[in-house]
C-alpha cells in the first residue's frame, strides 16, 4: 500500500515539476524545447523521452537506442505536432511500460500544452518589447471599453452596458487608438493584449 501511494505522489511530482519549468520558462525563446525536454527527462529518471520534430532539437534521438521502448505518444496541441514521447520497457517487467499507460499520455498532452503555452509567451515577449508603458495610459474607463470590445461588444452594446452615449463611445474608442498607436479596433485589442491591460479570458463582471 505504502508502495502504491509512494509511486502515485511521484506521478503527480511529475506535473507539479513541470508547471514550475514552464513558469521559469515563460517569457524566454532560446533553447526552451530543449529545457522541457530534459527537464521530462529527469523527472521521470529517464523513463520518458520527448523527440521534437524538428532536426535542430532532436538531442535526445541518441538516447532512443540505449533502452527498449515500450509505448510512445504524439506530443501536441490542437493540430499541431511538436514530436513524440517515448516511453522506456519495465526493466523489471520488459513487456510493459515503465510508466502506468494513462500517466505516460497524460504527460505527452501536458507537454503538448507547455509547448505551445511556451510558444505564444515567446510570441508575446517579442511583440511586447515596445508596449511596456502603456498601462499608465490608459483610463479606467478606457479600459471598461477595451474589454468589453475583446468580449465583441458593438458600439450599442458598450453605450448600454456603461450607461453612456455612443457618442461618447466612439470618443473613448478614438482615445484608446492615439494612446496605443493603432488605427483600428483588431491593433488595438492586439496591443492592448501585448501590453497586459486587458485579456481574452477575463470576465466582464470584474468591472462592475
Amino acid at each position: 500500500m505504502n508502495n502504491r501511494l509512494e509511486r502515485e505522489a511521484e506521478y503527480v511530482d511529475y506535473f507539479v515539476h513541470l508547471t514550475s519549468v514552464t513558469e521559469t520558462l515563460c517569457g524566454h525563446a532560446e533553447g526552451v524545447a530543449n529545457k522541457l525536454c530534459e527537464e521530462v527527462m529527469k523527472v521521470t529518471k529517464g523513463n520518458a523521452i520527448i523527440v521534437m520534430n524538428s532536426p535542430q532539437l532532436n538531442l535526445q534521438t541518441t538516447l532512443l537506442r540505449c533502452d527498449p521502448i515500450s509505448v510512445r505518444f504524439p506530443v501536441r496541441f490542437r493540430g499541431i505536432v511538436y514530436g513524440e514521447m517515448y516511453i522506456k520497457a519495465s526493466p523489471h517487467h520488459p513487456s510493459y511500460p515503465s510508466l502506468p499507460l494513462p500517466i505516460a499520455h497524460a504527460l505527452a498532452q501536458t507537454c503538448g500544452l507547455i509547448l505551445h503555452t511556451l510558444e505564444v509567451s515567446a510570441l508575446t515577449l517579442n511583440r511586447n518589447q515596445g508596449n511596456k508603458g502603456l498601462h499608465g495610459a490608459i483610463t479606467k474607463r478606457q479600459r471598461e471599453v477595451l474589454v468589453l470590445m475583446m468580449h465583441g461588444y458593438d458600439q450599442d452594446a458598450i453605450a448600454e452596458a456603461l450607461s453612456i452615449s455612443r457618442a461618447t463611445v466612439s470618443k473613448h474608442r478614438q482615445n484608446i487608438y492615439q494612446e496605443l498607436g493603432v488605427h483600428n479596433e483588431k491593433d488595438a485589442l492586439l496591443v492592448a493584449y501585448q501590453a497586459g491591460i486587458v485579456s481574452p479570458i477575463e470576465d466582464i463582471s470584474a468591472n462592475d
